[in-house]
């Protein structure tokens, strides 16, 4: 028995089979070797097991070419699902920061109607609210100015620095001069 098995693998010929794992060749494959003994300690042979590491590397190729197609997948997937719910959160705060300008602007027509129902619908009724309000409470500018210019008094506004920053036409007439005149004058005085 000895003879075949060292025609077969030389490099076990002439030596005592023991217990062994060699790796073939540049890793192409796994040689297991396990001496047969009888209870009486005779050495019946050894059992030979040569295992081809190519269709294991090809099958952990294989795997590890799904794995990395289902993690790139994954975090495309996970990264369109991030842009899509950004997307959703910040639409409603951009609406609800250009309706604000628009206000802040004097335009209380305004209104946002949200039908969310989170804090953004939320905030949207409260900014809907409060131009209610303020359109109820609030005299436009153009109606301000309406009733300065219609004045027969003279009038003339100043701001905390004492400066004039509206003349009605009454004291236009008076100075035989324009509103923008008179702003100017009192700027360099």
């Amino acid at each position: 028995m000895d003879e075949v098995i060292s025609v077969m693998y030389p490099s076990l010929s002439g030596k005592e089979i023991q217990d062994s794992s060699n790796i073939l060749g540049a890793n192409k494959g796994l040689l297991i070797v396990k001496p047969v003994i009888t209870v009486s300690g005779e050495n019946l042979g050894a059992v030979i097991l040569e295992i081809s590491l190519l269709r294991a590397n090809q099958l952990a190729n294989q795997a590890l070419h799904k794995m990395l197609m289902i993690a790139l997948a994954t975090i495309s997937v996970g990264f369109a699902l991030s842009v899509w719910v950004a997307g959703r959160q910040i639409s409603p705060l951009n609406q609800i920061r250009n309706a604000t300008e628009d206000i802040a602007n004097g335009d209380l027509s305004i209104r946002l109607n949200s039908k969310r129902n989170d804090e953004f619908g939320e905030l949207a009724i409260s900014v809907d609210k409060m131009t209610e309000q303020l359109q109820s409470t609030t005299v436009s500018k153009g109606y301000m100015d309406r009733i300065i210019q219609s004045m027969r008094d003279g009038l003339l506004i100043l701001d905390e620095n004492k400066t004039i920053t509206k003349a009605n036409t009454y004291i236009t007439s008076l100075t035989e001069t324009t509103e923008k005149k008179i702003k100017i004058t009192t700027h360099l005085t």
